[in-house]
């Protein structure tokens, strides 16, 4: 059997002031000058580990600083990346205001201006493509405004278009120069084309209708557009008119624009889809992309 006995010392009186027992076995507490030596001991541990706790260590404290510091160096990366992505954080605003207003920003907008005037039309034209979408249109074609509306909704541009021409003929010179007058908008607001996409393409359904836009910011004009339509016309727009619209524009843009209408009945839904497509397609073209420094070409030009 395990001996439990406990021996009891007695302190002298100079020590503490007062005589103490002090158990010798283990769950026996520490007192008196015991007590005070361990106190004194955990003050001055504690002591050093603030003093080491304000000196920068080396060895794992300095790994988690530098995992910190690379941390903060990738969300900085992140952010930017995401900021640039989106164009231009207050472009919307900034777009609206201008479009209100009639001025613009010529350091934080691609915008461009355009007026045109012959004996057939007088059109004047501002587009914004970092925009939100607004549209003030009046070219005195209905279903024309419609689609030149549509195309600033969906593809968040800031488009004011005024057009009076000689619809007393019918809306061909109407419709066709403000392709050229858009085109060449479009030409002038990319600029340079640094950092731009170039590319983009769309499918876009409308009901029935099912129609595909690619196009290419590359400077050399062209267009892909074969479908016929079966109607002659929707409200006062000529449906052959569609095919010379986009033939203005492709060629005073100098780019590659091409259509692939693969399903379809309803006229309306056929053009209207079309217009959404190029909306679509363009904003994808015209965005901006961080990790382009420079133009997307192997000749270095555009």
């Amino acid at each position: 059997m395990a001996d439990n006995t406990i021996t009891i010392k007695t302190v002298p009186q100079g020590i503490t002031g007062q005589p103490q027992e002090v158990g010798t076995g283990a769950s026996a507490p520490q007192t008196g000058a015991n007590a005070d030596i361990s106190q004194g001991a955990a003050e001055a541990s504690a002591s050093q580990n603030g003093t080491n706790a304000s000196v920068p260590q080396t060895g794992t404290d300095t790994a988690a600083l530098q995992n910190r510091t690379d941390a903060a160096a990738l969300q900085g990366r992140t952010n930017a990346a995401a900021s640039q992505t989106r164009k231009n954080a207050s472009a919307p605003q900034k777009a609206a205001e201008n479009l209100s207003s009639g001025s613009a920003d010529a350091s934080s907008l691609r915008t461009a201006s355009v007026t045109r005037t012959t004996k057939e039309t007088d059109i004047s034209c501002t587009l914004a493509l970092d925009g939100s979408g607004q549209a003030d249109i009046k070219t005195g074609i209905g279903f024309f405004d419609h689609m030149l509306d549509g195309f600033a909704r969906h593809g968040l541009f800031d488009l004011s278009l005024t057009c009076e021409g000689d619809l007393y003929v019918d809306c061909h010179h109407t419709i066709e120069d403000c392709g050229i007058v858009l085109g060449q908008a479009l030409r002038e607001a990319v600029g340079d084309k640094k950092g731009m996409i170039r590319y983009g393409s769309f499918i876009l359904p409308m009901d029935e209708a099912l129609v595909l836009c690619a196009v290419d910011f590359g400077g050399r004009p062209y267009l892909g557009f074969d479908y016929r339509f079966m109607t002659e016309r929707v409200g006062y727009f000529d449906t052959e008119m569609v095919r010379e619209f986009f033939y203005a524009v492709s060629y005073s843009a100098k780019m590659n624009l091409h259509f692939d209408i693969m399903r379809g009945e309803n006229a309306h839904h056929i053009i209207e889809a079309c217009f959404k497509a190029f909306a679509k397609s363009v904003d994808i073209a015209t965005t901006l992309d961080p990790r382009i420094t420079d133009i997307l070409s192997t000749k270095g030009k555009l």
